[in-house]
């Protein structure tokens, strides 16, 4: 289970990332911190199935688990607009990571100190609160500035103490 919470970790950080630019389908629920959560979980499911199943029926119940969240995506696609662009690289990296990195070190594996995953899991959950509120929320139009007019350009020059506006006509005689 320690092992699932650091490769989930590990993936929560990179997901939270990858987050940032894609076009959340609802920013109230698919933001940083609920991606960040899900990867967790996945983490620790991986952890748990990776400890109690032989290599093969873990590689193969994890496709399966892959391909049942991209269905719940194409599905989700009739609902909500952007699901299936914001949560298939989500999903991508999500399981790759969990499912990969659980089973290299599950045979190779890397001797931490028990609170390592702990450690690495506060890290994914201070990142992914931290950037809930960043995204692709609407900042407004952004454009360059307007060029000057010629009116605008020109200096205007202040007439000498004690003159009164004139015209230029008067002023030269």
């Amino acid at each position: 289970m320690l092992l699932g919470l650091l490769t989930g970790s590990v993936a929560a950080i990179l997901a939270a990332l990858l987050s940032l630019p894609l076009r959340s389908p609802d920013d109230a629920f698919f933001n940083t911190a609920s991606v960040t959560i899900g990867a967790l979980l996945v983490g620790l499911v991986a952890g748990i199935l990776r400890a109690r199943l032989p290599a093969r029926t873990f590689a193969l119940i994890w496709g399966a688990a892959f391909v049942a969240v991209l269905a719940g995506l194409v599905a989700g696609e009739t609902f909500l607009q952007r699901m299936i662009e914001f949560g298939v690289p989500l999903a991508l990296v999500i399981f790759a990571v969990t499912g990969g990195l659980t089973s290299y070190l599950t045979d190779h594996p890397l001797g931490l100190p028990t609170v390592a995953p702990f450690g690495a899991a506060a890290v994914a959950i201070a990142l992914g609160l931290g950037l809930a509120g960043q995204g692709d929320a609407a900042s407004g139009r952004l454009e360059l500035p307007s060029a000057p007019t010629a009116q605008a350009a020109r200096p205007t020059v202040a007439a000498p103490a004690g003159s009164t506006a004139v015209g230029s006509a008067a002023a030269g005689t």
